[in-house]
């Protein structure tokens, strides 16, 4: 366990607690997502901790949290699953910000330069022909039914 997690486990998991009361309090979201959130939270502090850390105010920098989108890229996850990571890391540094926990301000993922791109699912659009098929199955189906 790297030097700085041992000094500040304690603290960290306070502000997670605290986080998690924040989110479902103060800003009204579903104890669910607060519990993502709060999820994606320690995941940025697994990388983060993994670093030097001289105060628990540079938790969050505009470096670490670009080189996080690295981390997460490494790990081969959906860029979904990214963009989810980053939101609910972000709003752990708005609140850690907020509440005079860090020392920079947040940063928006455009401000920082970083762009996760949507996969599109690669459908085709229904021929003609195919369209017919379905929606008189589809009918057919609906007047079984009534």
């Amino acid at each position: 366990m790297p030097y700085s997690q041992t000094i500040y486990s304690d603290e960290i998991d306070k502000f997670i607690e605290d986080f998690k009361n924040y989110l479902i309090k103060i800003r009204d979201n579903d104890p669910v997502t607060a519990d993502h959130y709060a999820r994606d939270a320690n995941v940025y502090l697994k990388y983060r901790l993994e670093l030097p850390l001289n105060s628990l105010a540079e938790l969050f920098t505009p470096e670490h949290f670009q080189g996080f989108v690295c981390f997460l890229r490494d790990r081969k996850l959906n860029n979904s699953t990214i963009k989810r990571r980053l939101i609910g890391a972000g709003r752990f540094w708005k609140y850690l910000y907020k509440y005079k926990h860090n020392a920079h301000p947040p940063m928006t993922l455009d401000d920082l330069d970083i762009k996760v791109k949507k996969v599109r699912n690669a459908t085709r659009p229904l021929t003609p022909q195919n369209f017919f098929t379905v929606r008189k199955e589809s009918l057919d189906g609906i007047q079984h039914i009534y």
